[in-house]
């Protein structure tokens, strides 16, 4: 499975400042490419005492999961599940 830098993807010297204009142009890019990314269907478990949803963060977009049931997300967020242990 290859790996996913959207940093690298979309060629953002953090070390630069940026406008508030190019924050709302990287955030566009970022919406634009979660929109275009391979799916992978998920399903997070239910477990006892946790919360009924996970919050999943890529570079501002948040994608609130629900447990238990089966939902397609974009590659990226179904990797950063893989790295928690959530699926």
């Amino acid at each position: 499975m290859p790996k996913v830098n959207t940093t690298d993807t979309i060629k953002v010297n953090t070390a630069e400042a940026m406008s508030e204009t190019e924050i709302d142009m990287l955030a566009q890019r970022v919406g634009q490419e979660l929109a275009e990314m391979e799916k992978v269907d998920v399903r997070i478990p239910r477990v006892q005492g946790e919360d009924e949803v996970v919050d999943v963060c890529l570079n501002g977009y948040v994608f609130r999961i629900k447990r238990g049931e089966n939902v397609k997300v974009p590659k990226a967020i179904y990797e950063i599940l893989v790295n928690a242990g959530l699926v």
